[in-house]
């Protein structure tokens, strides 16, 4: 509209994006009633006639016509679904489903056509224009807080989050009561401080984050309100592991958490009992119906097909997929996509929370695949910030390093590198070590930094045993030239 700017579209929700755009092309065709939903004012699917009319492309012979007869909304809404099979979009919705005012499936309906045929005039281009793509894992994670009804729904992964409030809802929810929200700033914001209080917000959000003993290293608040994808999103995955922990802990009291083949089993056994041949072979699910549904890593390639997903989806809700909408056998991408993204949708409308994307299906997402990998990370230990700092800001100020009884090794299940190490050296000397390949030069350095924290025996500088000191202190004694 006059006078909008690119910010004030990046604010609008896909739904409000999409009702615009169909009012958009309702006005130039002429139809006088602007929908407000993808419910109710589509159920008789005259809007629906006139918007496949104004975007069928120029060389369709012969043309769309909005004026069809119809002895019915159901007889209407089929012959509508035959006009925008010629667009090649039919996907997504039945016939009942459009005259029942199903939002979430009409508004994927009208995605779709979205997607293929815009028919929109090309903007003029400028070297500021800024093309933002999301990836499917970030897509991922906003599908995961939006399934958890935050508020306000996220629509930009990192430009909703800037504020902290999202990350504080979140947290609450992995954890009820950790947060403390007489403590947190609410909108709308002072025009004067604005970005102080959002800041602080972020900050009480990494805060909490330490509380639930999440590994925030080198995160703070003003990397989450500057939009740093990579800081914020340590913070954002850490979360959504959490809660799915929690979920599964929930699901399975006690020690007998969820194993990966008893879900496998289920899954084929379910639909073995519906008499569907498909089956999974071997794959990583974070799976529950007790609305709740993150395939979170495969190994399984025939998922790519979506053929598994969607006869459990029929198994467990019987005759909820219309399979004349699926493609059969699908062999190109853009084939497998379309069911995917009919799976998810159908698995949406059962009451599944599913945030797992159709590319994930489709792309047997290696990706996700390093999750574990990544949760062994997790598990090595961090190195100790929380030591007392020594009173003597100054500290050392002659130099004098000195090593006794000093034992270390790089593992537990490794041989000693250093083995008995004595010796003194005093401020003010210059002193060279020599020795062969792996005779533990760079350990001493590793040492000296405790980079390598020692098996026994101390190094002082100055008297002081730097394993008692705090760690940032000690390694800023110490200059290393390279």
């Amino acid at each position: 509209m006059d006078g909008e700017e690119l910010s004030d579209l990046d604010a609008l929700g896909p739904e409000k994006l999409l009702l615009r755009w169909v009012n958009y092309h309702l006005a130039r065709a002429g139809y006088g009633k602007p929908i407000s939903n993808f419910g109710k004012d589509i159920k008789d699917s005259k809007a629906y006639l006139h918007l496949l009319s104004q975007i069928q492309p120029d060389e369709l012979d012969p043309r769309l016509h909005p004026n069809v007869n119809a002895t019915s909304d159901i007889d209407r809404a089929g012959k509508m679904l035959q006009m925008a099979d010629r667009l090649g979009c039919r996907a997504f919705v039945t016939p009942r489903d459009i005259v029942n005012g199903h939002e979430k499936l009409n508004m994927a309906f009208v995605a779709n056509l979205f997607n293929n045929h815009p028919k929109l005039d090309a903007p003029e281009e400028t070297d500021e224009d800024e093309c933002i793509i999301e990836e499917p894992d970030e897509r991922t994670y906003r599908n995961w807080m939006n399934s958890l009804g935050v508020q306000p729904r996220v629509n930009r992964l990192y430009g909703d989050m800037m504020d902290g409030l999202i990350l504080l809802q979140l947290e609450d929810i992995v954890k009820p009561g950790v947060v403390d929200w007489a403590r947190v700033n609410k909108p709308p914001y002072p025009r004067i401080g604005a970005i102080m209080k959002k800041i602080e917000n972020c900050n009480y959000a990494v805060e909490n984050g330490k509380k639930l003993k999440y590994s925030l290293i080198g995160v703070a608040g003003n990397d989450i309100h500057d939009q740093n994808k990579t800081l914020t999103l340590a913070l954002v995955w850490q979360l959504m592991r959490g809660y799915t922990t929690k979920v599964l802990t929930e699901l399975t009291p006690g020690d007998n958490a969820i194993r990966d083949n008893e879900i496998r089993d289920w899954v084929n056994e379910t639909l073995a009992s519906k008499g569907k041949t498909t089956k999974i072979s071997s794959f990583k699910v974070h799976f529950s119906f007790k609305l709740f549904f993150q395939l979170s890593t495969f190994k399984d390639s025939s998922i790519s097909t979506s053929a598994a997903i969607i006869d459990l989806i029929d198994a467990l809700v019987p005759s909820s997929i219309d399979y004349s909408v699926l493609i059969t056998d699908p062999q190109e991408y853009e084939e497998k996509l379309q069911n995917a993204k009919y799976a998810l949708a159908m698995g949406r409308k059962i009451g599944a929370r599913i945030y797992a994307t159709p590319e994930h299906v489709v792309n047997v997402e290696s990706k996700m695949v390093s999750i574990k990998r990544v949760l062994k990370l997790l598990e090595i230990p961090h190195e100790n910030l929380d030591q007392p700092r020594h009173e003597d800001e100054q500290w050392p100020r002659k130099g004098s390093i000195e090593m006794k009884d000093f034992f270390l090794r790089y593992r537990d299940d490794t041989e000693l590198v250093l083995k008995n190490c004595n010796f003194k050296i005093e401020a003010g000397q210059k002193i060279g070590v020599v020795g062969r390949t792996g005779a533990g030069k760079s350990t001493l350095c590793n040492a000296f930094t405790r980079i390598v924290e020692k098996e026994s025996g101390s190094i002082e500088f100055d008297g002081v045993d730097i394993g008692k000191v705090n760690l940032r202190q000690v390694r800023d004694a110490i200059t290393i030239i390279p």
